[in-house]
């Protein structure tokens, strides 16, 4: 009898979050172009639930939205190969020619890891931890504005607070909400700023030599490049 076992051989560390996952199987192409049959507009929800989710050994591991973008640019990675292609005018305004070009994933990833851990303002003491639900953080934030996203994921990450030498440790989701909802503004301000500069952030950007005149040309990408290659 043929045995199917799933099996998740290729892992990532980010920090202290060790993420094992699979590439993409016939099943997942099936999925998502039964998908795109179905629907007139895939969203980006629709692509994490059919190309991303599979993948992923631990399915209730909360990702920063930087470590999930990491994650699935290995994903693509190990599924469609280390490159991509892309095509582009040269920027030297003598030159001007058209290029095509095969650029590596590594090459444009700019990843900085979370080292949100601990911060004192005024009198109270925050030390974060990392989200332990993640099915309840996305009911949490489902259809929330971006502010209110980063709100609760600041939330949802404190495991004690130390208020006026005082240990508090034992508190429930609408406790702590509650708790922050109150805060002095001037506070939480100090507060986003600090976990704003130190929680994982992610870049996709790199340069092209022009093959004509060979100015580098520098390209900014809003999202991952040639996704899904030649499906």
């Amino acid at each position: 009898m043929l045995k199917v076992v799933e099996t998740f051989p290729y892992e990532i560390r980010l920090g202290q979050k060790v993420i094992k996952f699979r590439s993409w199987k016939t099943k997942d192409e099936k999925a998502y172009l039964i998908l795109t049959e179905s629907k007139d507009e895939i969203t980006d929800e629709d692509l994490y639930e059919t190309l991303i989710l599979p993948c992923l050994e631990d399915k209730n591991l909360y990702l920063t939205n930087a470590e999930l973008q990491k994650v699935i640019i290995e994903i693509r990675k190990k599924s469609l190969g280390e490159s991509f292609e892309v095509k582009f005018i040269c920027q030297n305004e003598k030159c001007k020619k058209i290029n095509d070009a095969e650029i590596l994933f590594d090459d444009i990833v700019n990843f900085r890891e979370d080292s949100v851990k601990e911060i004192k303002i005024e009198n109270i003491e925050f030390f974060f931890g990392n989200i332990k639900n993640a099915k309840l953080f996305e009911e949490k934030i489902k259809g929330k504005t971006q502010i209110e996203t980063i709100f609760i994921e600041i939330v949802m990450r404190i495991e004690k607070l130390i208020i006026d030498d005082t240990l508090e440790d034992s508190f429930s989701f609408d406790e702590i909400y509650a708790f922050m909802d109150n805060l002095d503004s001037k506070v939480f301000d100090k507060l986003l700023d600090y976990y704003m500069e130190n929680t994982s952030s992610i870049r996709l950007e790199g340069t092209a030599n022009c093959m004509s005149c060979g100015t580098p040309n520098e390209f900014i990408f809003d999202e991952i490049p040639n996704f899904l290659a030649e499906w």
